[in-house]
């Protein structure tokens, strides 16, 4: 039996994204009411209860539907990823710099933070449609709710964002905005739309699956992996999906009888789809019977979770809930989140955080060149808050607010928000702080070394030049601790920081030698061949600068800068059409960058070249 035909056929508490449409089902009705809705209006609020479905709906359903119809922009989020609390807001909109990172995350740190909102929507070109009309430009926002929270050092900047908004709305007429709503922050978003948008906007509400609707969604994955229901069972999970128990204060309980949750669906598919035999039966009772309920489920899902990482990881489980509890729920019992430092998450190896995504338990976004983690859902907060109490009643451990883990936790929350010098105090702190060993240690002065080198592109001069001197020295500080681990992975990624430390500082041929260096260490790795690329192109040598373009494409075909950096090459190099066919292609998948400067210059280059060989 394949890979596929094994793999569960759901996504478990994560939402659908774009290219798992094949898999969506039980949505087709609200599907086109959305597509009506969208292009009717200019302002589209999505809203539901939290686990309706709305992030699937639109990811799943309407952005494949809209493909030939329309420009659509990456799902993108407003609200920082911050999980500690910070000083005074910084000098540019953490909303707007959080947005346009990720709809546009190949874009320079620099120039993200001067730019508005409405200014990033003019830079995109059109696109036109067979009749010379201008498709429509959509630009989805989801978690929008998330902007309302009461934090301090948001609320300052939530009505220059909002202003924002409606300017761009205002200024690029082909522009649609979708707005994602937990339907708890509907009466905030009301008194904000008439400002936003005063004419043609809408609301679309998303309810939980009906039971036909339900019944297709439970089914039909299972048949797109050749599996069949034995009569009456596909009803019975349904049946018992619609029924919701309360009990009250003096113990009686009360049966509701309503639709059903699609992120319970998916749990209780994921499962029971677990709980069958690789032999091609059909589903039957007796697996009803192992898959148990809804709670039984959850509590199953992370139990297995816990315990699969902890055998291939060689943690205890004791430690992984409690690091679990700790580092992805709040003290408000929200969601919270952490950054992939340079070889740990959170304190664990990377290995634990990617162990648990694979598990769907946690969820990865890449933003700002960061990769970040977070729960996939809601619904597995109490499980894991009840799997990590437990733990800690068995294993005391106390949280230090001043640990160097901390320090350096609340130094990556800043620098995920721009906020370079608060980052750059948490980070000297942490690594001044003695008491959780090297590996903390040598993450901080890796941290530091990156802080270092953001603030050195926004200085000139002499400052530069100090800022880039200090970034080496913490480079090479880290480097000498994994050394002295014989961490040879780690070793050669900070072979590479130092690699493009220097050629930023235009001095390709140490660059150069750090990266062959790096090279000899860790083969196959794209960032290298990228950064050598980049050496060889700034030093002349454009004929090897394609050789490493085409290998970082070789292991990562869809790595936009080498497209681009390809194109820009060829054109050089006089062969016009090869140049198009590499920035057209990185046009084609992101439009946005047909108004970025190096590739109009690339284009314009290229074109020249064709039409003075024609």
């Amino acid at each position: 039996m394949t890979v596929e035909a094994t793999r569960a056929p759901f996504v478990g508490l994560r939402h659908y994204e774009v290219d798992e449409a094949d898999l969506f089902f039980g949505r087709a009705s609200e599907t086109m009411k959305l597509l009506s809705a969208l292009l009717g209006n200019r302002l589209l609020v999505v809203s539901g209860p939290t686990g309706s479905g709305k992030s699937s709906l639109v990811r799943a359903g309407a952005i494949p539907a809209l493909r030939r119809a329309a420009t659509c922009l990456p799902v993108g989020r407003a609200v920082p990823h911050s999980t500690f609390p910070t000083l005074a807001a910084p000098d540019y909109n953490l909303f707007t710099f959080t947005l346009l990172s990720t709809w546009a995350p190949e874009q320079p740190t620099r120039a993200l933070r001067s730019m508005t909102v409405g200014r990033f929507f003019e830079s995109i070109p059109p696109v036109k449609d067979a009749y010379d009309e201008d498709l429509p430009l959509v630009g989805v926002i989801d978690g929008f709710d998330e902007v309302f929270s009461e934090i301090p050092a948001w609320v300052s900047q939530r009505d220059d964002f909002l202003e924002q908004l409606a300017d761009a709305l205002a200024r690029v007429d082909r522009l649609h905005l979708v707005l994602i709503v937990d339907e708890r922050a509907l009466g905030a978003m009301l008194r904000q739309e008439a400002a936003l948008c005063p004419d043609y906007r809408a609301h679309f509400r998303v309810t939980p699956l009906s039971r036909e609707a339900a019944l297709q969604a439970l089914t039909e994955p299972f048949a797109r992996r050749g599996r069949t229901f034995e009569p009456g069972v596909a009803e019975a999970v349904i049946e018992e999906l619609t029924v919701r128990r309360f009990t009250n204060d003096l113990g009686t309980e009360t049966a509701v009888v309503g639709d059903v949750d699609p992120a319970a669906l998916q749990v209780v598919g994921t499962s029971l789809w677990h709980s069958l035999a690789e032999t091609p039966a059909a589903v039957a009772h007796e697996h009803l019977e192992r898959r148990g309920s809804l709670d039984t489920s959850l509590a199953a899902l992370c139990a297995n979770a816990v315990a699969g990482v902890s055998k291939t990881e060689g943690i205890p489980a004791d430690h992984l809930w409690q690091w679990l509890g700790d580092t992805f729920i709040t003290e408000l019992g929200t969601r919270g989140t952490a950054y992939e430092g340079l070889t740990t998450t959170a304190g664990l190896p990377h290995s634990v955080a990617w162990a648990f995504s694979r598990q769907s338990i946690l969820r990865s976004e890449k933003r700002l060149g960061a990769v970040w983690y977070e729960l996939q859902h809601d619904l597995l907060i109490n499980p894991i808050r009840r799997g990590s109490q437990q733990a800690r009643a068995t294993e005391a451990a106390e949280f230090d607010e001043r640990a160097p883990s901390t320090l350096l936790r609340m130094a990556e929350s800043a620098l995920s928000e721009g906020r370079f010098s608060l980052a750059e105090e948490y980070a000297t702190r942490a690594a001044a702080t003695e008491g959780e060993g090297v590996p903390v240690l040598a993450e901080a002065c890796a941290l530091l070394g990156q802080i270092l080198v953001q603030q050195a592109l926004d200085a000139t001069g002499e400052r530069a030049d100090e800022l880039y001197r200090s970034a080496k020295r913490r480079y090479e500080d880290a480097m000498e601790v994994f050394q002295a681990r014989n961490d040879s992975p780690a070793v050669a990624q900070m072979l590479v920081a130092l690699g493009q430390l220097q050629r930023l500082r235009g001095r390709a041929p140490e660059a150069l030698g750090l990266l062959r260096s790096a090279l000899q260490r860790h083969r196959g790795d794209p960032l290298l061949y990228l950064e050598l690329a980049r050496i060889a192109e700034g030093s002349g040598d454009l004929r090897l600068a394609i050789n490493y373009y085409g290998a970082v494409l070789d292991f990562a075909p869809d790595n936009i800068e080498a497209l681009i950096g390809r194109g820009a090459v060829h054109a050089r190099r006089g062969n016009g059409a090869a140049a198009l066919a590499d920035l057209d292609e990185a046009i084609r998948r992101h439009p946005h960058l047909e108004a970025r400067e190096d590739v109009v210059d690339a284009r314009q280059q290229a074109m020249s070249v064709d039409q003075a060989t024609a």
